[in-house]
Parts: structure tokens; sequence; C-alpha cells
């Protein structure tokens, strides 16, 4: 009787260098990434993705499957921007773990995961938010600032 070997992916390290996924990745932190078949990747997984030239990592918040093959849309975790629709094709990888300091941190256990969603299910609220809070606290500063000066 001969029992299959499951299949070893590759495995790569990657460096955060921008805040697009501040809070959940900081800059200069390093990112474990394991090469992932595009139809295992899931709505809320962390991917690395090439764009430009660039090597990009974002959230997976909608997953579709056309004509094209399988096309992911992505955000990052502190962007409020649209959507960026990535090709299969383009997909390194999924991000298993962050390398803090000495502290490797699982991005695949079922806390990360749950975290993760909901990242993707409060977006549109924190993009509401800050768009009625932003206004007031910048009127504040001003306020407080000019408080500080007279006193």
């Amino acid at each position: 009787m001969q029992t299959e070997q499951p299949e070893k992916k590759a495995v790569s390290f990657y460096e955060a260098s921008g805040f697009s996924m501040w809070p959940f990745l900081k800059k200069g932190e390093r990112i474990i990434i394991r090469e992932t078949p595009p139809d295992e990747l899931k709505k809320g997984d962390a991917i690395l993705y090439q764009r430009d030239g660039a090597v990009v990592c974002h959230r997976v918040i909608k997953k579709y499957c056309g004509g094209e093959g399988i096309i992911f849309f992505t955000r990052g975790d502190n962007s409020f921007a649209a959507p960026e629709r990535v090709l299969a094709s383009e997909v390194l990888g999924k991000a298993i773990a962050v390398k803090k300091g000495k502290k490797i941190t699982s991005l695949t256990s079922g806390k990360n995961r749950l975290i993760g969603l909901c990242i993707i299910a409060t977006a549109p609220f924190r993009v509401r938010l800050i768009r009625i809070l932003g206004p007031v606290y910048r009127r504040f500063k001003r306020f407080a600032g000019g408080l500080r000066t007279f006193v």
C-alpha cells in the first residue's frame, strides 16, 4: 500500500514597505508567503501579487470565477480606495504568517482569519465614519491648538 506524500509548496519571505495593510502589517515586518493555487484562496486571505513591477500584499474581499478565469478583488486593510482587480496569474501566494521581531504570528489560525473577515465587513462603515469624523477632528484640532497658544 502506497501513501501519497503531500505536495510541498514553496515558501518565500517579503518585507512590508507600505502602510496599506496597517495595523495588520507594519513597515519592516516580514511576511511569510506560501504558493497556493488560486482556487484554494478565499475571501479574507491576505495575498501577494505582482503589479507594475511592485509586489503588493492586500486582502481578498471578493473572488470571481468567470470567462477570464479566477479574478480577485483586493484592498489594503488601511485603504479606502476602490478594490483592485487581480488576475490569478498575478498572484504570488498567500500570506501564512508575519514575523514581528522574534515572534511569528500565524495568519491561518481561526482567530486571525476571523479578524481578517471582520476587517472586510467593517470597511464600508469605517469609510463613512472617517468622512463624518474627519472634519470634526480637524476643527477640534484647530480649536485645541488655538487654546494652547493662550494658556
